[in-house]
């Protein structure tokens, strides 16, 4: 199943009718969406997209996908608790664990964390209660959170 087929039953299963993407990139999860035909408000953010830059108020939901692994490692804390500050009840979490075929300008791979599907389990289980875990062909790892 694509990962919007495995998304849609937990947005489903929450009864979602808005989301937050942290990480909103090129909007392909609100466009996906859309072509499933699912009304679900999807409030953008990207802080690395001028016209998504703006913090968002908190929502009952927030989707990341994609995303965590490009953050600078000091700065991954940081991002976790902004995350903590814009969802009021649950979420969900796609993480590459392996490298981009991208490199970035400075010669860095463009996933700047490469770690195991454990480490991120881990990491994420401070900041949220994880309630489900998927690891996917050994390239990611998806997690459905809650709040603490």
């Amino acid at each position: 199943a694509s990962m919007i087929d495995r998304i849609i039953p937990i947005l489903d299963k929450y009864s979602v009718t808005e989301t937050i993407d942290y990480g909103a990139g090129q909007c392909g999860f609100r466009k996906s969406l859309e072509t499933k035909g699912k009304g679900i408000t999807v409030v953008e953010y990207d802080p690395g997209v001028p016209a998504l830059a703006i913090p968002p108020n908190p929502s009952d939901f927030l989707v990341c996908i994609d995303v965590l692994e490009h953050v600078e490692p000091d700065l991954l804390g940081n991002v976790f608790e902004h995350m903590q500050s814009l969802v009021k009840k649950n979420g969900f979490l796609s993480i590459s664990t392996i490298p981009a075929q991208r490199i970035l300008n400075d010669g860095r791979n463009a996933h700047l964390i490469v770690q195991e599907p454990q480490w991120w389990i881990d990491t994420v289980a401070h900041y949220f209660n994880i309630e489900d875990t998927r690891i996917i062909k050994n390239h990611s790892v998806e997690l459905e959170i809650s709040r603490k």
